[in-house]
């Protein structure tokens, strides 16, 4: 899959109906993946799943934060509710995702601390060393080149800072046909590895000081 066809594919794929569908089920505030230890319900479990992830964060009151493929906005809004960081930048390819974030965000009075940006994370609008935390909540896997996605991550936070990062991953037990399903399932032209996303953030210049498997502990 091209750049092009990348970017296209993502954004008819969350402009489209799926995006009423995601507000019905996720309860309007996220869509992604969720952590169930104590929860049976969508709209909780992806709270816990922003809690663990912010948990896991350095932020300071002159942080600056970017939600790499922030869909619905719900991570920075957790962020500047619950935290004393200067600003969150969320970059998104769906223009129809995007509208109802800053709506949210106004609503809630919180659209002097959160940034909403039209672009795609493949080829960042932003300068070099700009901000001081990055995060992602399954997003990523619709990259069709995780390498230079990785890069450009590397290439707009600052030496020293934080990328936390949740993504659907490809396991070794999954046959190709399955693989298939899924793929066109989630509009992907494919899931990365564990050993994928180590060899890529390795050779960007990030040091791993933990993985997770999160699916395990649900």
């Amino acid at each position: 899959m091209s750049s092009e066809d990348y970017i296209e594919v993502t954004q008819e794929y969350y402009n489209s109906a799926i995006h009423e569908m995601y507000k019905e089920c996720w309860g309007g505030e996220n869509h992604h993946l969720g952590i169930f230890d104590d929860t049976n319900d969508f709209y909780e479990a992806a709270i816990a799943a922003n809690e663990n992830l912010v948990s896991r964060l350095s932020i300071t009151p002159e942080s600056v934060i970017l939600d790499v493929g922030s869909g619905f906005c719900g991570l920075p809004r957790y962020i500047a509710r619950n935290t004393s960081c200067r600003m969150v930048t969320g970059l998104n390819l769906s223009e129809k995702e995007n509208a109802y974030a800053r709506e949210k965000n106004r609503e809630e009075g919180l659209d002097n601390r959160i940034n909403v940006v039209d672009g795609d994370y493949n080829d960042m609008p932003f300068e070099d060393d700009e901000f001081d935390i990055l995060v992602s909540q399954d997003a990523m896997l619709h990259s069709p080149d995780k390498g230079r996605l990785i890069h450009e991550c590397a290439r707009v936070i600052k030496p020293g800072g934080q990328f936390v990062f949740s993504d659907i991953l490809e396991m070794p037990s999954l046959s190709r046909e399955e693989a298939e399903r899924v793929y066109a399932r989630v509009k992907t032209p494919h899931l990365a590895t564990y050993e994928l996303y180590k060899e890529k953030l390795t050779e960007a210049g990030f040091e791993i000081v933990g993985i997770v498997d999160l699916g395990s502990a649900n």
